[in-house]
């Protein structure tokens, strides 16, 4: 995901993870709201134990995917590559776990330390190859949901 994006501030050509890192909040106020994933994540969390560990793949600002996992009395751990994010996250979310790093080189503590992978919104700019690698290195056994 090295690809570039368009400043929204300056016009100017940017790393994606720059862009990420300047939008900050503004990233929350424009899809945390949408009803739909909301009724996704709630079907999503229902079909796991209710003291599960939650991988939140290009977790963002930490709303509303990994605000949901700790209001279900799910433990989120979160990974984004924007430290901007991640720092949103820490704050936002108090009782989850969130790191700074690419999804792809993100070393999994084990390899059944999640029941759940969500990734909303983090995966369109992967290749098949690079789609294929992530889903072979996923927790065995645990539920995956993934939208774009």
């Amino acid at each position: 995901m090295d690809d570039v994006k368009i400043s929204i501030d300056t016009g100017a050509i940017i790393s994606t993870r720059d862009f990420y890192n300047e939008v900050g909040k503004r990233y929350e106020d424009a899809f945390s709201h949408d009803a739909g994933l909301q009724r996704i994540l709630e079907r999503f969390l229902s079909l796991l134990p209710s003291n599960a560990s939650v991988l939140d793949v290009g977790c963002g600002t930490g709303k509303p995917v990994s605000s949901m996992i700790a209001g279900s009395g799910r433990k989120p751990y979160g990974i984004d590559f924007s430290a901007t994010m991640v720092e949103l996250s820490k704050k936002q979310i108090p009782q989850g776990v969130f790191q700074c790093c690419k999804m792809l080189r993100y070393p999994p503590p084990s390899p059944s330390d999640f029941e759940g992978i969500i990734a909303n919104l983090s995966l369109f700019g992967l290749s098949r190859a690079e789609l294929t690698s992530m889903a072979h290195n996923s927790s065995s056994g645990s539920s995956l949901v993934a939208s774009y």
